[in-house]
């Protein structure tokens, strides 16, 4: 064997949940197996509970990959995995876990309540937090951070311990409230009383209208969560997005191409951005209007009229599908 040729095993270090997709890849050089190479599933007692031919998928960075696909075998347990070909063990490794939710049972807790609270240990303006890669505070990821926690709590809330669920409604709030400084810094600027400060920690000098509509969404899915348990800051954080929406449809307009680049929607070079909204952020006012008027703290109904309309004639039709896909929507309205 050549050491310089790398050979790997590939698989879920948290595990596999029961009843979903299971893969395990293989890494080496091209002929590195033959047709016969199997991988084995061995249980506690080393008895061989599970058995399939690899499959050749191809080259890619500069190296060959082999797929087993395994989402067929659904038995819970700690597994060692084998790879063999002409009876030989090639590659082996153990602690391979099948097990019910095992994903939500090992992660939730780390890459939520527990994150969110060391990442804010470091944040420069508080509440909120630094964001995943750098010292930055921005409402885009602020806005994201919160949907996913709002996301964790409504769906999951009966697995959380009574602790938990406290420290995740703390880290809305406290992201929230974040996002509310963000909207009152850029007032006292003289600004539209729908924008927001980008980032108050490190770019207090940028604002953008893209920033509003996700923050009307974090606040509107925070009040939804919060109307029960914390009346008094689910009516701040609804009343808020109101604001933001109100104007976004009365005064707001799209970027130009001075601050967007072309480059980053795949536009050819020299192309004109356009003096549209995005689509996605169409969906995002219409989420965030259509939760308003569901947990009645408005009835603009013919807003989401006008947003659903708007959006839909954006949809692509089954005669226009692009490579067989249909019912997606077109970026702009200019673009098609």
């Amino acid at each position: 064997m050549n050491i310089n040729e790398p050979r790997g095993l590939l698989f879920s270090q948290v595990g596999y949940d029961l009843n979903k997709p299971k893969r395990i890849f293989l890494r080496g050089p091209k002929n590195w197996l033959s047709q016969n190479a199997k991988m084995q599933l061995l249980d506690e007692k080393e008895n061989i509970v599970f058995e399939k031919n690899v499959k050749d998928i191809g080259t890619f960075w500069e190296i060959n990959w082999w797929l087993v696909d395994f989402s067929e075998f659904n038995e819970r347990g700690k597994y060692k995995i084998n790879l063999v070909d002409d009876k030989k063990i090639l590659l082996s490794d153990n602690n391979l876990t099948i097990d019910y939710d095992i994903l939500f049972k090992k992660c939730a807790k780390f890459t939520g309540p527990e994150c969110f609270k060391k990442r804010a240990i470091f944040a420069r303006v508080k509440p909120g937090w630094f964001d995943a890669g750098y010292l930055w505070q921005e409402v885009c990821s602020h806005s994201i951070a919160i949907a996913g926690l709002v996301d964790l709590y409504k769906y999951k809330k009966d697995k959380l311990s009574e602790t938990e669920r406290n420290d995740i409604l703390e880290q809305i709030t406290g992201g929230c409230t974040y996002l509310l400084k963000c909207n009152d810094e850029a007032i006292k600027e003289g600004k539209a009383e729908g924008l927001l400060i980008h980032d108050i920690a490190r770019l207090k000098d940028v604002i953008t209208p893209n920033d509003s509509f996700m923050a009307a969404l974090a606040l509107t899915k925070a009040a939804d969560i919060l109307k029960k348990d914390r009346p008094e800051k689910a009516e701040e954080f609804a009343n808020r997005a109101i604001k933001i929406l109100n104007w976004i449809d009365k005064e707001a307009k799209p970027m130009s191409g001075e601050f967007n680049h072309p480059y980053n929607q795949g536009f050819e070079e020299g192309q004109k951005y356009p003096e549209e909204w995005m689509t996605r952020y169409l969906m995002l006012a219409l989420w965030a209007e259509i939760i308003l008027v569901d947990l009645k703290y408005s009835n603009n109904l013919e807003r989401i009229d006008k947003l659903t309309e708007k959006i839909l004639t954006r949809q692509i039709s089954k005669e226009d599908a692009e490579f067989g896909l249909w019912g997606h929507f077109y970026a702009y309205d200019s673009i098609k």
